[in-house]
């Protein structure tokens, strides 16, 4: 990397440590479903399912344009929400509780148009190239990978020894998103707003045979 010009040096790796998260969550529907905190994406699904939980969702067909078309609008609200508030938990203006409160889902849920697209302000979309991969076997074992180089071949940068491409996910903090998020460059580091991806843990009620 610093052949090409990079910043990042050995010093860099060395300084980097890992933080013990505290899962966050939220109730749709009796289920309860775990997420990974900010600054991972984890509290967009969380309200997205708030959002849905306003809805009743059973009269619809699941197959139907009138059932996709609030998917899309609360998708959109949802993502919405992270493009504004979801950064470093120590930058965020708003507390995660208070994001997740159903009360917020309802004002969000308020603003859907089930009859047309309720023009909403245009947030960042940059492309994306990732692989997202789930197996459960017969005993309910299951094993999720995520492979995401972000746009077309990441970086387009390929180590020599080991042949593994370089990941550009930081450039939607850094450039168009930065006007938006409340990330913030400090202490000799940039901290980007989608650093590790989500996977989610639903909790469902033990019942007896």
């Amino acid at each position: 990397m610093a052949a090409l010009g990079g910043f990042l040096a050995a010093d860099d790796l060395a300084r980097h440590h890992g933080d013990e998260a505290t899962p966050i969550s939220t109730n749709y529907r009796g289920l309860d479903v775990v997420e990974l905190p900010p600054n991972g994406q984890g509290l967009t699904a969380l309200v997205l399912l708030n959002i849905l939980e306003t809805f009743d969702l059973a009269r619809l067909d699941p197959s139907g344009p009138e059932r996709y078309h609030l998917a899309l609008e609360a998708a959109r609200l949802a993502f919405g929400v992270r493009d504004t508030h979801i950064a470093d938990p120590a930058y965020m203006r708003e507390p995660v509780a208070g994001l997740l409160d159903k009360g917020f889902a309802k004002k969000l849920a308020s603003l859907i148009d089930p009859d047309k697209r309720v023009p909403l302000p245009k947030a960042p979309t940059p492309g994306s190239d990732t692989i997202y991969l789930t197996v459960v076997d017969r005993d309910r074992t299951a094993v999720s990978i995520i492979n995401s180089l972000y746009s077309a071949f990441g970086t387009g940068i390929c180590t020599e020894k080991t042949g593994v491409m370089l990941h550009n996910r930081a450039r939607a903090s850094w450039s168009s998103r930065i006007i938006r998020t409340p990330s913030r460059r400090t202490n000799g580091r940039c901290t980007p707003s989608f650093p590790r991806w989500r996977c989610a843990t639903i909790a469902a009620p033990c019942r007896s045979a």
